[in-house]
């Protein structure tokens, strides 16, 4: 349990320094393979360099693309 909540706590301490809603949307954007777009303002959207650090440093923790994702119809 510890492990888990030190990735937990690692992933939203990310998010946090880039700013949530641009991370999320990147983030699932990667994951999904489908654009989520970028953050609306008072968000501002992530820079092509700072993105792309947040989204490395992610999938070094694991957190991938998804193969197959799941489409709820």
């Amino acid at each position: 349990a510890m492990t888990a909540q030190a990735k937990a706590t690692k992933f939203t301490m990310l998010m946090r320094e880039v700013g949530v809603h641009s991370a999320t949307k990147a983030v699932l954007t990667r994951r999904l393979s489908i654009d989520c777009g970028s953050g609306r303002l008072p968000n501002l959207p992530l820079k092509g360099t700072e993105r792309e650090k947040m989204l490395e440093t992610v999938s070094t923790m694991g957190i991938n693309t998804i193969d197959k994702p799941i489409i709820v119809k």
